[in-house]
């Protein structure tokens, strides 16, 4: 799975030992979100924006798949046709 990553990175104070992380991608931030103990309101909208983004990914990798295009063109094509063929009666 290819990795999103922000730029310019994203620096976060670690809660341990006051340390600043450099988060460049979506998954670095994760694995940093994950080891906070205090989530507040801040946490939780950046968590959700970070799953937001594995989830967009994996959404464009499912329109990338030619399986994805095949399907979808055996239920429009004929709909296509029965709406022109609808037109050309009607009109």
């Amino acid at each position: 799975m290819a990795t999103l990553w922000f730029v310019p990175p994203v620096f976060v104070k670690s809660e341990t030992n006051g340390v600043r992380h450099g988060c460049n991608n979506a998954r670095a931030a994760l694995k940093q979100l994950k080891r906070w103990t205090r989530r507040g309101p801040c946490w939780h909208k950046a968590w959700t924006l970070c799953l937001g983004m594995k989830q967009l990914l994996s959404e464009m990798a499912a329109l990338a798949d030619p399986g994805f295009w095949d399907a979808l063109a055996v239920v429009l094509i004929p709909y296509a046709i029965g709406v022109a063929l609808l037109v050309w009666v009607a009109g």
